[in-house]
């Protein structure tokens, strides 16, 4: 069970970090269009 909850551990950091590049690449895409 260990084992288990630290490979979800990891699934969760790793969709955490997934969440804020896409969430990034967003925000950064919206700055850039209202400077043009």
């Amino acid at each position: 069970n260990r084992r288990l909850a630290k490979d979800y551990e990891r699934l969760v950091e790793t969709g955490e970090m997934l969440l804020y590049l896409a969430m990034s690449r967003i925000l950064l895409r919206r700055l850039t269009r209202k400077e043009r």
